[in-house]
C-alpha cells in the first residue's frame, strides 16, 4: 500500500484501542505528524472546527479503507456466485 502527500496512516488508532498490526516505512524522507487519541481531544476541546474538520477527514479515510475491504471481499467470493 502507497501513501501520498497529506494522508492519514493508521486513522483507527483514533477510534480503537486495540493492538496495532501494520508498520509504515518511507521509501524517501518524509516529514510526519504524530498525535495520538489524546492530542485529538485536546484540540477538539480548544479548536472545534479544526476537531471536526479531523474528524470528516479520519472518517472518510475510514470509509475508503471499507470500501477497499468490502470491494476484495466481493471479488474473493463472488467467483461461486457466477451463472
Amino acid at each position: 500500500m502507497t501513501f501520498s502527500q497529506g494522508e492519514i496512516v493508521g486513522a483507527l488508532a483514533f477510534v480503537d484501542v486495540g493492538v496495532r498490526i501494520a508498520t509504515a516505512i518511507a521509501n524517501e524522507p518524509a516529514k510526519l505528524l504524530l498525535w495520538n487519541k489524546e492530542d485529538w481531544k485536546k484540540i477538539c476541546d480548544n479548536e472545534p472546527q479544526i476537531g471536526y474538520q479531523l474528524a470528516v477527514r479520519i472518517a472518510h479515510e475510514l470509509v475508503q479503507a471499507i470500501r477497499k475491504w468490502y470491494i476484495r471481499l466481493l471479488n474473493t467470493v463472488s467467483w461461486g456466485l457466477e451463472g
